[in-house]
């Protein structure tokens, strides 16, 4: 009897230590300022490549089965009297946004995206620019169009150059100069997007596959159309 009240205690003892332990855990998740852990980065990073996955599956259908001369990050419904951008020009095309209320993508859970700090500037953010790595053009001198997800927390950033590169580690990009400029779209946080605005400059990139980087920032970039 005295073998089986001792196994009990102790199993009683194990209990409240894991019970204090879950306790530490939950409380210590709910603390700010530390960033987040590895497995919620993994899940985040997760997200995050999902959603530019459909961001880039929605993109290559509205340009081959809708004929559009540009897919803009926006709510705008498909017009033949757009207005396209390439870099600092302007012209009119047919246009259509890919988070159209018709059959455009559900728009963006922002806080989704574990924006850590919080944003100077908005979340998500479509440019015309000019994409080059150390050997020049990604493509010709025409600009590319480039989607971000800015303001990451740093270890989500990680985790997505996990997946991307097979590396952790958090390369630097640069603006550069460019005659030509460049034009960008940014969203708000209730999922809208703001007017194009143009400004000079190019985006040096240190990989042509995409991923995450410091800009200023932990910023994950990935090319939506290459100039050829």
């Amino acid at each position: 009897m005295k073998y089986q009240s001792g196994n009990a205690l102790f199993l009683i003892l194990i209990a409240v230590a894991l019970f204090a332990a879950l306790s530490y855990a939950i409380t210590s998740s709910s603390r700010g300022g530390g960033g987040i852990n590895k497995e919620q980065a993994e899940l985040d990073a997760a997200v995050i490549n999902s959603y530019a996955s459909a961001i880039q599956a929605a993109y290559n259908r509205y340009k081959l089965a809708g004929g559009y001369e540009q897919i803009q990050l926006g709510v705008d419904t498909g017009t033949v009297s757009g207005t396209c951008y390439n870099g600092m020009n302007t012209y009119s095309c047919s246009t259509i946004g890919l988070f159209n209320p018709n059959d455009g993508l559900p728009l963006p859970d922002i806080d989704e995206f574990r924006i850590s700090p919080p944003p100077t500037t908005q979340p998500i953010t479509w440019y015309s620019t000019r994409m080059q790595l150390t050997s020049g053009d990604m493509g010709t001198s025409e600009p590319d169009i480039l989607v971000s997800f800015n303001h990451l927390d740093e270890n989500v950033c990680l985790a997505i150059n996990r997946s991307f590169h097979g590396s952790p580690i958090i390369p630097t990009a640069t603006a550069g100069t460019d005659p030509a400029g460049k034009t960008y779209i940014t969203a708000n946080n209730d999922g809208t997007f703001n007017a194009p605005i143009s400004t000079t400059g190019n985006f040096n990139s240190p990989h042509d596959k995409g991923g995450c980087w410091d800009f200023g920032g932990y910023y994950y970039y990935f090319l939506l159309l290459q100039a050829n």
